[in-house]
């Protein structure tokens, strides 16, 4: 992740250990509680904020470099506009669109008799979204029945790319 690079001398300088992986990570996580850059980097102000009120003056001295949280935000900023820029979508988003266009189109999903969730790839909020708005479900072991004429095949195997014939 290119958008790191800026800030790869201040996190050595400053002893921070950030990975290109776990700021994917990351952003993915916030992505499945619906939490854009912008409102993540909101929060991090306000959590700022929040430290610098409760310093004592006995406390040791505050630190007022960039935090891990604060870097992961502006990082997140960048990253939503590499993939604006890019009229693209990441796999996050996919999830997120799919599960705006079933909430507010109902008519989308009367259609579909049949849906494979892979659970290894659908984080359990969006997944769960996704589920509920195309219908009710009862649970009885892997296979989830609807109420409508839909079928939920929930995939507990391992292997991510097998085929079966």
């Amino acid at each position: 992740m290119a958008l790191l690079k800026p800030y790869k001398e201040y996190m050595l300088e400053n002893d921070i250990t950030l990975t290109e992986g776990s700021a994917a990570s990351v952003i993915s996580k916030a992505k499945a509680k619906g939490k854009t850059a912008a409102v993540v980097f909101k929060e991090t102000e306000e959590e700022e904020r929040s430290a610098r009120r409760l310093h004592k003056p006995g406390d040791p001295p505050f630190k007022l470099g960039k935090t891990i949280d604060r870097i992961l935000a502006e990082v997140y900023i960048g990253y939503e506009q590499v993939l604006k820029q890019n009229n693209a979508l990441d796999f996050d988003d996919l999830l997120i669109y799919g599960v705006k266009l079933f909430g507010g189109h109902e008519e989308s999903v009367l259609w579909c008799q049949h849906i494979l969730v892979d659970e290894l790839y659908v984080p359990t909020s969006l997944g769960g979204s996704v589920l509920l708005m195309t219908g009710r479900f009862s649970q009885s072991r892997h296979k989830y029945d609807a109420i409508r004429t839909h079928e939920i095949y929930w995939n507990t195997t391992p292997c991510h790319h097998c085929w079966r014939s």
